[in-house]
């Protein structure tokens, strides 16, 4: 069973994202510092990592290798948890929609069946008073009749 979101989640899932955000551009600046930016960067418009696996491949020394993949492992975690954020937004947001068109949808049937009920009201109404004049009109044929 899917969990019912609430707006404050939705929040914390934002929050959560935007330090991601911000924590990725933050490895990005380390990274660079350390030297590694030609092998791995964060590509900000489509936020995803561009990893230069042949030239990492190409790296001689073990302890430079290990260092620009653990690098990218952390910059991976870190592309995860975001992901896992946008998933969890998308999911929200979602679930916000198909609840408010599922209570639109309750509010229309019973704003129906209220109008439905006022009519009828104003039908019964209507026929009790044909049902009085009639009778009056019979009434007074009656007594026209009868003079």
């Amino acid at each position: 069973m899917r969990s019912i979101w609430s707006t404050t989640q939705l929040k914390a899932q934002e929050t959560a994202y935007t330090k991601r955000l911000q924590q990725m551009g933050e490895l990005q600046t380390m990274v660079n510092a350390e030297g590694y930016g030609r092998y791995v960067q964060w590509n900000q418009k489509d936020q995803t990592l561009e990893i230069d696996w042949d030239a990492i491949e190409a790296i001689q020394d073990k302890d430079t290798y290990d260092e620009v993949t653990d690098w990218i492992d952390r910059m991976e975690e870190v592309q995860d948890q975001m992901d896992d954020a946008t998933d969890a937004i998308w999911d929200i947001k979602q679930q916000i929609q198909e609840l408010q068109d599922r209570y639109l949808e309750k509010y229309l049937d019973f704003q129906d069946r209220v109008m439905d009920a006022v009519v009828a009201q104003y039908q019964s109404t209507i026929d009790n008073f044909s049902e009085l004049n009639d009778r009056i009109n019979d009434t007074n044929r009656a007594i026209l009749d009868s003079i």
